[in-house]
């Protein structure tokens, strides 16, 4: 009577336990390089985003500095029209200044004229 020894069971428990972590090791690596090319993705799409946001912000920058220059040369603009107006009403002032002073020495007042002739 040949009792099976208990040997090679044993062996082939250990063999299947090797086997699985065999497997678990390889689903493991694969798992790793997954995550290790969504890293790499997402590592360049932020670096991407990175230089357009500098971008961005180089050209809001631009965007600022030409807007001060035209709120500066509106502003110009604005003192020149109202400079212009004030001018502008004062030569017609000067106008009707003398346009009445014209009228009222042509028209009303009398003049004053000796009517004797000259003589006294």
């Amino acid at each position: 009577m040949n009792r099976p020894s208990p040997m090679p069971s044993v062996v082939c428990l250990f063999v299947c336990l090797l086997q699985r972590q065999d497997q678990s090791l390889a689903n493991t690596t694969r798992l790793l390089d997954e995550a290790t090319e969504t890293g790499i993705g997402v590592t360049t799409s932020l670096h991407e985003q990175r230089e357009q946001l500098l971008r961005s912000k180089d050209a809001v920058a631009e965007t600022n500095t030409v807007l001060v220059r035209a709120r500066r040369t509106l502003q110009r603009m604005a003192r020149r029209a109202v400079m212009n107006k004030v001018l502008t009403g004062f030569v017609i002032f000067v106008e009707l200044l003398a346009i009445v002073l014209i009228v009222y020495l042509k028209w009303i007042r009398k003049p004053h004229h000796d009517n004797n002739g000259g003589h006294n």
